[in-house]
């Protein structure tokens, strides 16, 4: 059963429960990884495994995720590439052992009319000759297991060739076959996914090689593969010293922490005012802060030519934390700091922590220095976590300046190059328009509408199909009466996912502004016919209903309203205004005063109340 069913409540309830807990629990910095080596077993083939981590030399540190098995080098073992959560992101393991064994390596080919071409869902079966022991006539399949007319089990190798491997990995599509000593092979049988059995006659071939088999063909193709010298440079993974500090270049520029302030010698810092801007947090008591604004000072002349504007925001008493204004104010003296400086006060620093929770995905306090470097425009460009370089500074200054690509280059952890195309791409873009949509999203909760509106513009400039940003521009421009960008919006919604319901309410009640009724009951209905349940559908198809004289149907979704809301006080506010119109008087009295038990204040209630109290 789906967990989102609506027939399960409480199953979709814990679902959501237990990923709200996981997520908040990775906010908090806990990880995924259990600090444990990677693991290897070998199999006994007495139906137990021995585990050979450490000889293998496979055990290590990694938070490993994704395995991959493939001969690289063709010389008739499996070799392994290894990708990681954590550095090294790859990892190339040479099976470099050597036993003497052989092998066979198989490359299926479908029809592609009954069976797909890659043979996807094949299941090959290698009979060795003391295996067989009677002729291939006295062989049957039955429900894909091999017996004999001995009556006895019949040990085989079997493999399948499938689409993927573990987690978010593919293995070679060359089905490979450990024989140890042996040296024949007399069957090979190949369960097609189309629902055949074909058998391949292996005794006048030889093993160690490897062999193409056709859908159909019933011969072994062999295939002249020699082994391969792969050059391979091994390189160490440095380990990094541990270090509190973190340069954040930004490749979603958001708007920052709106910041007006009038410093105390009289200097009037504003964000977004034609000007990058660096805002510094620090405190007295804070010896790296101390250093930090002793080098903002010795290169007074190279920030001040950068075109940068600075202002250092003392957190000295903010919330009865340490320190004071007057121990800020005498360090500063101290120093001799030359740029504009201001008290800073616990709603500023809840704003920029809400500014970096809402980008990083750890939600841990900032500490002491932290600094946000500003574009002209007022979006951050730079996120600086301990004390920065004055000198990545400089070079930071132009960065919102660059194109997006150029920005998420600089913004890699790691050096390289960039994957081009459009499918490589395709997450980047997704995140980063995420990142505009949600800010979008809470300026649009804010009521700062036009904030909003250029936020959902910039997803939709990233990511053109983006359904989720086209809703939201409608709700902002709705709100600010741009009705016909509003509607061209939900449209748009509409053709990208037809079944977005809140969309087709929206654009409903648009066209009921316009008085465009059946159009807007057309809309209506078609929100009903993706969720059934959704009351604001139920409401609006009433008041259409109603406008057109239908009061029975209109009655009817009225009553649906309170059936599946009963606390709905609109909804029974209506059922009572009708009910009174046709002479109901104890229908009309029930909803309406329900209607005024939930909401005294809705508009004409004690008025329809009073007129049904008198009827006879």
């Amino acid at each position: 059963m789906s967990l989102t069913s609506r027939s399960d409540p409480d199953e979709k309830e814990r679902y959501h429960r237990a990923y709200r807990d996981l997520n908040a629990m990775v906010r908090q910095g806990r990880s995924f990884s259990g600090n444990e080596r990677n693991c290897c077993f070998l199999n006994t083939g007495q139906g137990r495994f021995a585990t050979i981590s450490a000889v293998s030399g496979i055990d290590f540190p990694d938070d490993g995720r994704a395995v991959a098995l493939t001969d690289w080098d063709h010389d008739g073992d499996q070799d392994l590439w290894v990708a990681n959560r954590t550095a090294p992101r790859l990892r190339f393991l040479r099976n470099d052992t050597s036993t003497g064994n052989h092998f066979l390596a198989f490359q299926l080919a479908g029809d592609g009319v009954t069976v797909n071409r890659d043979a996807i869902g094949a299941r090959v079966e290698v009979v060795r000759s003391e295996q067989l022991g009677v002729s291939s006539e006295q062989l049957t399949v039955n429900s894909g297991q091999l017996a004999d007319d001995r009556g006895e089990e019949n040990p085989k190798s079997v493999k399948s060739l499938r689409a993927g491997e573990g987690f978010l990995a593919q293995s070679s599509k060359w089905l490979h076959f450990g024989l140890g000593s042996e040296e024949n092979v007399s069957q090979v049988r190949v369960h097609w996914p189309g629902g055949g059995v074909e058998t391949f006659d292996f005794r006048n071939l030889d093993v160690d090689r490897r062999y193409r088999l056709v859908q159909g063909s019933g011969v072994a193709e062999p295939v002249g593969e020699e082994p391969r010298t792969v050059a391979l440079r091994p390189s160490e993974q440095p380990v990094l010293p541990k270090t509190d500090a973190a340069r954040i270049p930004m490749t979603a520029l958001l708007p920052g922490p709106k910041i007006d302030a009038l410093a105390r010698d009289g200097t009037r810092v504003v964000t977004g005012a034609g000007k990058p801007v660096l805002v510094n947090l620090w405190a007295s008591w804070c010896a790296p802060c101390v250093a930090e604004l002793k080098a903002f000072t010795a290169r007074e002349n190279e920030i001040r030519e950068s075109g940068l504007a600075v202002l250092v925001l003392s957190v000295d008493g903010v919330g009865g934390g340490p320190g004071t204004p007057e121990q800020a104010e005498m360090t500063l003296r101290k120093i001799g700091f030359p740029f504009p400086s201001e008290q800073a006060n616990e709603d500023a620093l809840a704003r920029f922590q809400g500014y970096h929770d809402s980008v990083i995905h750890i939600h841990r306090k900032l500490p002491a220095p932290s600094s946000f470097l500003y574009d002209a425009q007022g979006r951050i460009a730079v996120m600086y976590k301990g004390p920065l370089s004055v000198d990545d500074l400089l070079a930071d200054v132009k960065h919102a300046d660059l194109a997006r690509a150029e920005r998420r280059k600089r913004a890699a952890l790691l050096p390289g190059r960039m994957i081009k195309g459009k499918r490589a791409s395709m997450p980047v873009d997704l995140t980063e328009a995420l990142y505009h949509a949600n800010t979008g999203f809470r300026y649009d909760g804010a009521e700062n509408l036009v904030a909003a509106e250029r936020q959902f513009r910039e997803a939709l400039s990233i990511m053109p199909n983006f359904a989720f940003a086209h809703y939201h521009l409608g709700i902002a421009l709705q709100a600010q009466g741009k009705e016909e960008e509003a509607r061209a919006s939900f449209e748009r919604t509409l053709r990208l996912k037809p079944d977005h319901a809140l969309a087709h309410v929206n654009l409903g009640a648009s066209f009921y502004r316009l008085r465009k009724v059946d159009k807007a009951r057309e809309q209506f209905e078609q929100a009903l016919r993706y969720d059934p349940d959704f009351i604001q559908a139920h409401f609006n198809l009433g008041n259409v209903l109603l406008h057109q004289n239908d009061i029975e149907g209109a009655i009817r979704h009225f009553r649906a309203a309170v059936e599946i809301d009963p606390d709905f006080a609109r909804g029974h506010a209506r059922l009572g205004h009708l009910y009174a119109w046709q002479g109901n008087r104890k229908q009309a009295l029930h909803h309406l005063e329900e209607a005024e038990r939930l909401d005294p204040d809705l508009p004409e209630l004690n008025e329809e109340l009073r007129k049904a109290r008198a009827m006879e």
